[in-house]
């Protein structure tokens, strides 16, 4: 009788075993316990929900991470919204809406918000092996809400980067809290172009595009522009909005099994957007300073690079030419030209030509997307225009940007100072 009692017993228990740690859903009215260490595991074990604390304090979020890794977090569901204590639950309300609630379910950190149906009351939140926590209507199966559709620092493969789509990163490494750099596609060109701002709307990094060469340095890799266009077949890859600013693509080796950094941007001073200020240049390479003047502009006593002769008067049609890795060209006119000269005099044409560069390859890929610049012509800055964003490189080929100025003027601008150096 006691040997049965004990074999009934262990039975009991590695049946209760199995089912916990195999458990991928939760039904209507069913609770995922803070205080139980309840989790949901994605049927292959890639992902895994449940509720942690932050690094350095006693506030408690519902995310979710990798099973192997369970200190990357890829999603936060109250991450401005903390529980102080172990007593909160995960389950699906009467109306259909999923919501953690502490245990006597009196105040709410986290809510879908979903409208009320006919069908609201008969729905299952299942977490999938690309991650994505989806509830779905149990008469349909259809998705009624998904946690891809709203991601807070992190992309992973499955997602697909829309124009509206934002990742914001965390306040401070070890606080979910919403941080200060939103990455997203750009805005004005869409197309494989994105930017991040601060929540206080400065720009403060943008990709690659318009008047560039191949050797950009702002140039995203392929590898993350299949990801963020749904073409990555990988688990074991993602791109994530750090909290000091930086867009960030790793991936995970198997063979150390850990996390790989493959790709970041800013990755240096003159990497970030306009680093220098306008009409100016950035080179990271020089010892002395990164930020010199533009040829025919000096700093002025509020470190602003101005101009330091007129130009647009009389019959001045001269240009001084100097090799660039990236420049801003967004809001500037592009015109179809053949020639360099004749991209020259349609600047000269237009009220107070400033600056012109001619792209005699052109690119197939803008072309068929519509953006301007893919075709062969001429970048051109006019009047009331300011040269943005430019950087140089110590021997580098790169694009060439004609700057109208008197015959007189050398290549070599002035040098502002220390700055960023």
């Amino acid at each position: 009788m006691k040997t049965f009692l004990t074999i009934t017993i262990f039975i009991f228990v590695w049946v209760l075993v199995r089912c916990h740690a195999s458990r991928d859903s939760l039904a209507k009215n069913g609770l995922l316990r803070d205080e139980n260490d309840d989790t949901l595991v994605s049927p292959g074990k890639i992902f895994q929900m449940g509720f942690f604390k932050n690094q350095n304090g006693n506030q408690r979020y519902l995310g979710i991470w990798y099973h192997m890794d369970p200190n990357t977090i890829v999603w936060v569901a109250n991450r401005d919204n903390p529980v102080s204590t172990t007593s909160s639950v995960l389950t699906i309300e009467d109306d259909g809406n999923l919501v953690v609630k502490d245990k006597s379910q009196s105040k709410t950190y986290f809510t879908t918000r979903l409208p009320a149906s006919a069908s609201s009351g008969s729905r299952t939140l299942k977490l999938l092996d690309s991650g994505n926590l989806i509830l779905v209507d149990d008469e349909s199966s259809s998705w009624v809400w998904c946690s891809f559709n709203f991601p807070t620092d992190t992309f992973l493969p499955g997602m697909y980067m829309e124009k509206t789509m934002k990742l914001t990163s965390w306040k401070t490494q070890s606080s979910p809290a919403t941080g200060r750099f939103v990455f997203q596609k750009d805005q004005v060109f869409g197309y494989n172009n994105y930017t991040i701002f601060t929540t206080d709307k400065k720009l403060h990094w943008k990709s690659g595009f318009g008047l560039e060469s191949n050797i950009n340095p702002t140039k995203m890799p392929m590898a993350a522009l299949h990801l963020l266009s749904n073409s990555s077949k990988s688990y074991y890859s993602r791109l994530v909005m750090n909290s000091t600013g930086e867009i960030q693509l790793y991936y995970w080796d198997l063979s150390i099994r850990r996390w790989v950094l493959n790709w970041s941007e800013p990755k240096d001073y003159c990497a970030s957007y306009n680093a220098c200020g306008p009409n100016s240049s950035c080179n990271i390479s020089k010892a002395d300073s990164f930020c010199d003047c533009l040829p025919g502009f000096e700093v002025d006593p509020d470190k602003v690079c101005k101009r330091t002769s007129s130009i647009c008067s009389g019959n001045d049609t001269s240009f001084v030419s100097m090799e660039i890795m990236k420049i801003d060209v967004t809001f500037q006119t592009f015109l179809e030209s053949r020639s360099e000269a004749e991209c020259k005099e349609k600047c000269l044409g237009l009220d107070c030509c400033q600056a012109y560069s001619y792209n005699g390859v052109g690119n197939q890929d803008l072309v068929l997307a519509g953006i301007p610049g893919g075709k062969q012509g001429c970048w051109i800055w006019s009047s009331g225009s300011q040269l943005v964003d430019i950087q140089i490189g110590q021997g580098v080929s790169g694009h060439i940007i004609s700057i109208r100025n008197p015959p007189a003027v050398s290549i070599r601008g002035s040098t502002m100072g220390k700055m960023g150096g």
